[in-house]
């Protein structure tokens, strides 16, 4: 059976997206691992918020790639510049669809895997609730990459994502953080000056 791992580059979104790609390789028949080192194809989010961020994606996939592994780059700086990774088994795909992603690789037939039940599990669990921003900041990218604020996955993928947090949490494996792109600059404005005063 290929055994997958993920890394990713960046904020929480990314590592979210990491977290729901391993799961979704896993329930398409991949067995998911914790270290990169014991993967067969390793899946790197990338993150294009800075220049330093695009260099520390680079380098991340020249580094998994160099060992000889099966390389899936997606994430935001795959949408925005996909050429910058291109290499020796490396492939590019900016939407990727988990499940022909995991139909290219070997598997055993062995029933579909728990990604959240692999060694070394988390120690936060990352619930994404939003993609996408609505802000016009002429220094970001986000929303070009990621597009108009929306809400993260059906519903029904939805309640699955929260019953696992509440697994996570009942079990007192892991805090739980929540994730997406701009929801808690508009939650959260800076207060006014009369605030600021009266605080």
């Amino acid at each position: 059976m290929t055994r997958v791992a993920t890394a990713f580059v960046g904020c929480k979104v990314s590592q979210a997206d990491g977290e729901q790609a391993l799961a979704a390789l896993a329930a398409a028949g991949l067995r998911p691992v914790r270290a990169r080192d014991g993967a067969d194809m390793v899946v790197v989010h990338t993150c294009c918020v800075t220049a330093e961020a695009e260099r520390k994606s680079r380098r991340l996939v020249r580094r998994v790639a160099g060992d000889g592994k099966r390389v899936i780059v997606t994430g935001c700086a795959a949408a925005l510049r996909p050429e910058q990774f291109d290499g020796p088994g490396v492939e590019v795909v900016a939407r990727p669809d988990w499940a022909a992603v995991a139909a290219a690789s070997p598997a055993d037939g062995s029933p579909p895997q728990d990604a959240a039940r692999t060694p070394a599990a988390r120690t936060r669990f990352v619930l994404k609730v939003q993609d996408g921003c609505s802000g016009r900041c002429s220094y970001c990218v986000v929303r070009l990459v990621r597009g108009r604020p929306r809400s993260s996955g059906r519903p029904s993928f939805q309640l699955q994502q929260l019953s696992e947090a509440s697994s996570n949490i009942h079990r007192k494996t892991s805090p739980l953080e929540a994730a997406g792109g701009g929801i808690f600059a508009r939650a959260n404005p800076r207060p006014s000056a009369q605030n600021a005063a009266s605080a």
